[in-house]
């Protein structure tokens, strides 16, 4: 499955708190990772190349609700 996982750049809380989520995506699913500030460069580090990224537009009002927690379940 290709998933396109957001993260809010207002500093790394979101980011360093969606991390264990975004760990076991990459182990099983192809994913496109969407941010931009600080975290990609902290994401990218975590996930050493198994997922895409996507640096943020101006426009970022980005809402993903697809079943995420059944992915992971």
């Amino acid at each position: 499955m290709r998933i396109l996982y957001a993260v809010c750049e207002w500093g790394l809380g979101h980011a360093t708190r969606s991390l264990p989520n975004l760990r076991r995506l990459v182990g099983a699913h192809d994913v496109v990772a969407y941010s931009d500030g600080a975290a990609p460069a902290l994401l990218r580090g975590e996930v050493d190349g198994r997922a895409d990224f996507v640096e943020a537009t101006p426009c970022r009002n980005i809402v993903l609700t697809h079943a995420v927690g059944e992915i992971l379940a």
